[in-house]
């Protein structure tokens, strides 16, 4: 935490009590405060950082997206550390996993970048375990729908498992960012092939 950082900027979020399953596999996080440096500093680089418009995402629709960290290389059927937009925007990067490092209470690698996505209902099928979502900027709705809940994530993260819960994006006004933190699973990429066949 940086010197100008407090705990107070990270708001605590109580968690409702439940005795669904589902329910406790899908919670807040401590809420983030807008002011605090370093939230204002990835908003600033998010701005400045031109997201192209992804047509790969088969399963949540086509939208501007990016992934930093650990992702797939479909030309050489791997799995890689660091993927093209990490040697493009190394400052956006290197602010988006300082925050991570201060919200996500496991170790993640790769994020998710998103700018007015919003998604259809899907499952993340190559990640890990839990995820958590953030929306950042200045909009109005852009919920995050799990399981048929609606949870506001504008600077109020959210945890659960995109692998296990169906998950969309209700409609939203204004310039919406979104960062989706996790870990992903190594691919059979000849299982892939076989599947294509």
């Amino acid at each position: 935490m940086s010197d100008s950082e407090s705990d107070s900027d990270y708001e605590s979020s109580s968690v409702s009590s439940s005795d669904s399953e589902s329910d406790m596999e899908v919670h807040y996080l401590k809420k983030l405060n807008p002011d605090a440096p370093i939230v204002k500093d990835v908003l600033e680089e998010l701005q400045e950082t031109h997201i192209p418009m992804n047509f790969s995402r088969n399963n949540s629709g086509a939208g501007h997206s990016i992934s930093l960290g650990r992702v797939s290389d479909r030309f050489h059927h791997m799995m890689v550390s660091s993927g093209r937009y990490d040697d493009k925007f190394p400052e956006l990067k290197k602010v988006i996993w300082r925050l991570g490092h201060k919200i996500v209470p496991f170790k993640f690698t790769t994020v998710q970048v998103n700018y007015n996505y919003k998604t259809k209902p899907h499952i993340d099928k190559n990640n890990v375990g839990s995820s958590v979502i953030v929306g950042l900027g200045d909009y109005i709705g852009g919920d995050v729908v799990v399981s048929g809940k609606r949870h506001s994530i504008k600077y109020h993260p959210l945890m659960f498992n995109g692998a296990k819960h169906l998950h969309s994006t209700t409609a939203y006004k204004g310039n919406r960012y979104s960062l989706v933190y996790f870990r992903t699973r190594d691919i059979d990429w000849r299982k892939k092939e076989d599947e294509k066949e």
